[in-house]
């Protein structure tokens, strides 16, 4: 488990599934349909959607082995 990560105890997990299926059938009476993503994904799955710009600095953050790299990024962030 990674650091901040919920371990849902048997009483937690149980009311945490009451709540989840609650949730799903407002959604569905609202008109709403369900997709699924990956955990995981490619950075071009969220350019396709729109998401990307939004969530980029919070969850895309870029890692840079080199301080050259953040000038790079800046600049063609600053280009787009």
């Amino acid at each position: 488990m990674g650091a901040g990560l919920c371990l849902w105890l048997p009483k937690g997990a149980a009311v945490r599934s009451i709540l989840e299926e609650f949730i799903k059938c407002e959604l569905l009476a609202r008109g709403y349909q369900p997709v699924y993503s990956p955990h995981i994904g490619r950075v071009d799955l969220y350019e396709t959607s729109g998401h990307f710009p939004y969530y980029r600095d919070s969850q895309f953050a870029p890692i840079f082995h080199h301080d050259a790299g953040q000038i790079v990024d800046f600049i063609l962030r600053r280009l787009k």
